[in-house]
């Protein structure tokens, strides 16, 4: 009775004992496996946004020529999520601060119009990079797609030297008959006697519109996929 209950605790043992070695085994499969699919599925993704990529901005300041005044915060948020693919680069919300660099009054008996501006601070996307803006106000009219603005490269700006002194003869040829085809233009408008000018304002609640200054690179998560 005592031999076989030995020869059962003997054989009740090394069954323990595999089914412990098996299951040390599969746990450290699952750990070393665990940490790749978690870098699959979370691992970052570098993106870039191009110099010219251009982006929506809601405003929640208003910018008026007769009260702001120079070094006022204005206040935006990105409008549209910034997309790479499916990839969100930029998430709609990003909060965008500019500063009021520009101040011009109305005039009260001239007809001149007020005029406002302002410069964008960096934006910083959610990885922490510092994102150059310039503001579209007034500017940059050529696209070279929907999403994109052209900005003189230095080629271009050599090429305009290059080219101004032949401008400027052709100018001068010009010139009077210019002067004459204004004066006429004139003769037949009223002046503007002693009306005020037009104030410039900017309404909270717009949109309004930047671009990147500098090409960057923004690191963002597989996971921030568009649904």
């Amino acid at each position: 009775m005592r031999t076989k209950t030995w020869l059962w605790t003997k054989k009740i043992g090394r069954v323990s004992g595999r089914l412990a070695l098996a299951g040390t085994f599969l746990s450290g499969v699952i750990a070393q496996d665990a940490p790749s699919a978690f870098a699959q599925q979370a691992g970052p993704t570098a993106i870039k946004l191009e110099r010219g990529h251009e982006l929506a901005l809601f405003m929640h300041t208003t910018v008026d020529s007769e009260s702001s005044k120079v070094g006022d915060r204005v206040e935006f948020e990105l409008a549209r999520a910034v997309m790479s693919g499916n990839q969100i680069a930029l998430p709609a919300g990003l909060v965008v601060t500019a500063r009021v660099t520009k101040v011009r009054h109305a005039g009260k008996s001239n007809c001149k119009r007020g005029a406002v501006d302002w410069k964008l601070d960096p934006m910083i996307a959610p990885d922490g990079t510092k994102v150059e803006l310039v503001s579209l106000r007034g500017r940059y009219n050529q696209m070279d797609d929907p999403d994109k603005v052209h900005f003189t490269t230095t080629n271009e700006k050599i090429e305009k030297v290059a080219e101004a002194p032949f401008l400027a003869v052709v100018f001068l040829l010009i010139l009077p008959a210019e002067i004459i085809m204004a004066v006429g233009e004139t003769s037949g408008v009223a002046p503007c006697g002693s009306q005020p000018g037009a104030p410039d304002i900017v309404a909270a609640r717009t949109t309004q519109y930047a671009a990147v200054a500098h090409d960057v690179n923004i690191e963002v998560l597989s996971s921030s996929t568009a649904n």
